[in-house]
């Protein structure tokens, strides 16, 4: 609630701002607050989704959740483009900041599902010693270490779709910022379509058996793009890219989800936002770098590799929760009630 209501009014206060020295603030409280709201909501949705019965259908519902993250991106520039031709671009910043913090008002009707500790009189020193060895011994195991893995590649990739894919297409095919915004479109498009297949398959057939060629398909898409020289191998590239992101996030989520220990998930689901605001920090300025020394191919080859090296870690050393398991956790849930 506090990230989201933070959020909108940061927002709304870029929309106000005049001078550099009270943009920097808006756009800081933005930052904070979207970081609250992120981790908060990824707990929350791992909360709703843990009990026995629904966590067979888990990744399903996250790809539901995708779908609508996903046509926000197709109606969103639209209607955020409306309103600035319309009214200008302050009162754009201020109709989004509004809703925002109208969304996190809203949360207040939702109930809460943390399951609240007694006090037991520890010490704050020794209770801020076992936090940071818990943190520990989640970057010990090796299935957060593959959790981790997937979250740096992905977010990697959405830092190339920022940065280096507008400026590629620039380049190979001389794309107009309204083709650019329509690429874009597509893409989301694909998301909408590509989510609930992705969540029902993982759900049926394990977390790994959609994860893994997800990732491989951003690898080939990468790899691909990079040498395209013409029109017809960007967009075909591309759409093997585009592929890969419409069906990675559901499993991804779920596998996140699934490997959080019960009395660590709000650390475990917090950990892994880190590992990508670290990659969305350090990835645009990297890749661009790379993109201007290097050229395209070494920059989404590099892509290519992070991702091909993920989906290998988590072939091969991660173990996710057999399904059966969970299926016997339902029927006896159900047998129960």
């Amino acid at each position: 609630i506090a990230g989201e209501v933070m959020a909108g009014i940061g927002v709304a206060c870029t929309g106000l701002a005049t001078t550099l020295y009270t943009l920097l603030p808006a756009r800081l409280l933005v930052g904070v607050g979207s970081a609250m709201a992120a981790a908060g909501s990824n707990v929350y949705l791992a909360d709703l989704t843990a009990a026995p019965n629904i966590r067979t259908h888990r990744a399903a519902i996250m790809g539901l959740q995708g779908v609508a993250m996903a046509v926000a991106w197709v109606a969103g520039p639209a209607l955020g483009g409306f309103i600035c031709d319309r009214y200008g671009p302050r009162m754009g910043f201020l109709v989004v900041g509004v809703a925002v913090a109208m969304c996190g008002l809203a949360y207040t009707w939702l109930p809460e599902t943390l399951q609240r500790k007694h006090d037991t009189g520890s010490q704050p020193l020794s209770e801020g010693y076992s936090r940071h060895v818990s943190v520990l011994s989640l970057l010990r195991d090796r299935t957060q270490q593959g959790v981790l893995c997937s979250h740096f590649a992905l977010a990697l990739d959405y830092a190339a779709m920022t940065v280096l894919i507008p400026l590629h297409a620039a380049a190979v095919w001389s794309a107009t910022p309204g083709q650019i915004g329509l690429m874009f479109s597509a893409l989301s498009v694909l998301c909408v379509l590509g989510a609930p297949v992705a969540g029902h398959l993982a759900d049926n057939y394990g977390r790994k058996a959609v994860l893994v060629p997800s990732l491989l398909l951003l690898a080939v898409g990468s790899a691909a793009l990079g040498p395209a020289a013409n029109t017809h191998s960007f967009l075909v590239a591309l759409f093997i890219l585009g592929a890969g992101d419409a069906v990675i996030s559901p499993p991804l989520n779920a596998l996140t989800a699934d490997a959080a220990p019960s009395n660590q998930k709000g650390e475990a689901l917090a950990l892994s936002r880190q590992v990508a605001d670290i990659a969305y920090t350090f990835g645009p300025l990297a890749l661009g770098m790379m993109y201007d020394y290097c050229g395209p191919v070494v920059a989404m080859g590099s892509l290519a590799v992070v991702n091909s090296a993920s989906a290998v870690f988590l072939h091969y050393f991660v173990v996710e929760p057999p399904r059966e398991e969970m299926q016997a956790d339902a029927q006896q849930e159900k047998a129960g009630n």
